[in-house]
């Protein structure tokens, strides 16, 4: 049940997992970009042998 107008205890449960998601998401990206970079290396690596 949401708050009363005005109850500002602590922010809505659903307001909290959209900003996780996008926390989580984020990391992800910075995950991918890595793994990303490595393949790139990887594969300079193999080339340059």
């Amino acid at each position: 049940m949401p708050p009363a107008a005005g109850d500002l205890r602590e922010p809505d449960v659903g307001t909290a997992r959209v900003q996780n998601l996008n926390e989580h998401h984020v990391a992800s990206m910075d995950y991918l970009a890595q793994a990303r970079r490595i393949g790139n290396l990887a594969a300079s690596l193999e080339t340059s042998r």
